[in-house]
């Protein structure tokens, strides 16, 4: 499954009361374990932005 996936299927089932503040982060290269994004942090939420607006989706779509 991939991140954008995931991340959609995520944001479709929370809350939309609640605030989505980082999705990724930096740190320095001698302290990153993993993932190696290959993007900056605006690039990731503008594609993720991108795709919900794509699939005509939003944060708590299928909030219960």
């Amino acid at each position: 499954m991939s991140i954008w996936i995931l991340s959609v299927g995520y944001l479709e089932l929370l809350n939309p009361k609640n605030i989505v503040e980082h999705f990724v982060s930096e740190a320095l290269d001698d302290l990153l374990v993993a993932p190696r994004w290959g993007m900056k942090n605006f690039e990731f939420t503008a594609k993720l932005e991108k795709l919900l607006e794509e699939r005509d989706t939003w944060q708590g779509r299928l909030y219960l």
